[in-house]
């Protein structure tokens, strides 16, 4: 294993059904098959790692068929190991306090995330560790004795278990029997969400002065609604008051923003597709931009699909970010060829 961090690779949920019918005999592309072991072999040797994200978990849980959606989780276990992103609302206030701190010299101490862990509890922010409770040391020591196991070996299996089975979701057929449970919870959610954007897509088309500032509209209606929750929270931790609130003009909001790793990405992507007057929104354009607005600054690979590959290049956030950006998984394959001794990376654009 190299001595060095492994090079973080964010793929599509589009490319991972595409590794699991490669892994299943029916490969969409010839080069996929190849792909696939090329992937497991690096990721045997530590040379890449391939998180997963909570948006992963819940766009997985909506393929109603249950065939499809084991084999898919059966490949994302296998790759991913089952490592994480960290929450984007948790990402997102380390950037606010950081970027407060390097202009104001507070928060003294802003907060830290690390942005890759392991496990769903960890995408989504929610401890779901398992643990095995001994009435004695003894009794631990007595059983590991008779089994001829270890009670750490064990809890690593049953979390094992217990990941796999959030990942895949249970059986539809079951899902009726399970108080609360809902696969569809957050498309409602992005239904929601679109709709609230459509309303500024609107004015944009249909208000002449606003339509020719596409990213002052964008700006503010993420510091209103998109940020509002913890922006105000990290500002009176900064200790800011609102009589001395710092960002008192649209200049001074919009570059704060903009400095904000994920929200730049997020900008600059509404600002590409609101400029295409062709495009129609689609949860799908909200999902690739919460995707890639956290990919993109903090992996060293992105594996995305046609569209939103051409949004992010034809933006230059790949150069901005030092972020390699593919659109089929056998450049994703050329690419880690070239690297030096097939995987170890030189510096990252990660924090």
């Amino acid at each position: 294993m190299s001595s060095q961090r492994p090079l973080h690779v964010y793929l599509d949920i589009n490319h991972w059904h595409a590794l699991a019918e490669a892994a299943g005999g029916h490969p969409r592309s010839l080069a996929d098959p190849a792909v696939l072991l090329q992937l497991t072999n690096l990721v045997d040797q530590g040379v890449i790692a391939l998180p997963l994200s909570g948006l992963h978990y819940m766009e997985l849980a909506e393929y109603a068929n249950d065939a499809n959606r084991g084999a898919t989780a059966n490949v994302m276990a296998r790759l991913s190991l089952f490592q994480t992103t960290a929450p984007p609302d948790a990402i997102l206030q380390e950037e606010i306090e950081q970027s407060l701190h390097d202009r104001f010299g507070r928060p003294a101490h802003p907060t830290m995330v690390v942005k890759f862990g392991v496990g769903a509890g960890f995408a989504f922010g929610e401890p779901l560790n398992l643990r095995l409770d001994w009435d004695s040391t003894k009794q631990r020591e007595e059983w590991e004795a008779r089994t001829g196991t270890t009670a750490a070996s064990l809890l690593a299996r049953y979390q094992a278990t217990a990941e796999f089975l959030l990942l895949v979701g249970p059986p539809r057929a079951h899902t009726q029997q399970i108080p609360g449970y809902d696969p569809y919870a957050a498309r409602r959610q992005a239904d929601q969400e679109l709709q609230s954007l459509q309303v500024m897509i609107t004015n944009l088309t249909t208000e002449t002065e606003l339509a020719h500032r596409p990213k002052d509209a964008i700006v503010a209606r993420q510091l209103m609604f998109d940020m509002r929750a913890l922006l105000t929270p990290s500002m009176i931790r900064a200790g800011f008051g609102i009589d001395d609130w710092p960002l008192d003009d649209k200049d001074d909001l919009t570059a704060f923003l903009m400095s904000l790793p994920s929200r730049k990405v997020a900008t600059e992507l509404q600002i590409y597709i609101v400029r295409d007057h062709t495009c129609s929104w689609k949860i799908s354009d909200l999902r690739d931009i919460d995707a890639l607005s956290i990919a993109v600054p903090y992996c060293d690979v992105v594996v995305t699909d046609k569209a939103a590959w051409a949004a992010v290049t034809g933006q230059h956030l790949d150069t901005t970010f030092n972020t390699v950006v593919l659109r089929r998984l056998s450049d994703l394959g050329v690419y880690l060829t070239t690297l030096p001794d097939h995987g170890q990376q030189p510096a990252s654009n990660a924090p």
